[in-house]
C-alpha cells in the first residue's frame, strides 16, 4: 500500500476519504481491521489520484497568487482597480484606494480589510431588508471568514454570510440571503424549501451557477 493518509476513527459506522490541505484523511470505524481500510483506499484510487493532483493545483494556484497596484478584483460583481492613492478608501467608484508603496502581500491584506469592512455595512443590512419583506426575521445576522461556506442559517435562526460574498454581484449577493433566510422556515434542501427560494428568485439556477463560478475562481486564489 503506498498511497500515504491520516487514519481518523471514531464510532461512525462506515469509512469516507477527504483529501483536505493535499493529504488524504481517511475517516474509519473504531475497529476496522487496517487491511480492510487499505482495501478501500485502493479500490478508490483513482478518484484519489484525481482528486490529490486537483487540489495540489489548487495549492500551486494560491502559492502563486499576487497582487499588484492596477490589478482589478471583484466588488458586487464588478471589476474594481487597485489604485495606488491615499484619498478615500470607498470602493464605489470602482477604484480601490490603496496607500502606495505595499508589498503584494500588504496590498492583499489591505484589500481583505476593505471588503470585509464594506461587507460588514452592506450584507447585515441587506439581510435585514430582504427579511422584513418576506417575513422571515433571522435573530442574528452575522459576517463571517468562512472559507467553504458562502452561508448558513442555525436553528436559533442566526444568519452567518462570509465576507468573500461582497465579491458577488447584487443578484447573486440576494440569491444567497434568500437561500439562508429560506431555512428560517424548512431546515432542510427538500422540494418545499426550493419553492420557496423560486417564489422570491425564479432564476435562482443561474444565479447559483454563478456563484459557483465565483467560488471556483476565488479558491484558485488566495483570499484569506
Amino acid at each position: 500500500m503506498d498511497t500515504k493518509f491520516t487514519l481518523i476513527r471514531s464510532k461512525r459506522k462506515t469509512l469516507a476519504l477527504e483529501i483536505k490541505d493535499c493529504t488524504l484523511v481517511v475517516r474509519a470505524p473504531m475497529r476496522m481491521p487496517l487491511s480492510e481500510v487499505e482495501q478501500f483506499i485502493a479500490s478508490k484510487r483513482g478518484w484519489i489520484e484525481k482528486k490529490l493532483k486537483a487540489s495540489k493545483e489548487i495549492a500551486a494556484n494560491r502559492e502563486s497568487f499576487k497582487l499588484a497596484y492596477g490589478d482589478e478584483i471583484s466588488f458586487h460583481g464588478y471589476n474594481i482597480e487597485i489604485a495606488a492613492e491615499t484619498e478615500d478608501e470607498d470602493p464605489d467608484d470602482h477604484r480601490l484606494h490603496i496607500p502606495p508603496g505595499l508589498s503584494s502581500e500588504q496590498l492583499r491584506e489591505a484589500c481583505i480589510h476593505i471588503l470585509k469592512a464594506a461587507a460588514e455595512d452592506y450584507l447585515p443590512a441587506r439581510t435585514m431588508e430582504i427579511a422584513k419583506s418576506l417575513g422571515l426575521m433571522p435573530v442574528t445576522v452575522k459576517v463571517t471568514s468562512a472559507k467553504t461556506r458562502w452561508g448558513s442559517c442555525n436553528r436559533r435562526r442566526t444568519i452567518c454570510l462570509s465576507w468573500r460574498l461582497i465579491m458577488a454581484s447584487d443578484g447573486v449577493i440576494d440569491y444567497v440571503i434568500v437561500h439562508e433566510l429560506a431555512h428560517l422556515r424548512e431546515m432542510n434542501h427538500s422540494d418545499r424549501f426550493w419553492s420557496i427560494v423560486a417564489d422570491v428568485i425564479p432564476d435562482y439556477k443561474i444565479r447559483r451557477k454563478k456563484l459557483d463560478d465565483l467560488g471556483s475562481k476565488l479558491n484558485r486564489e488566495h483570499w484569506e
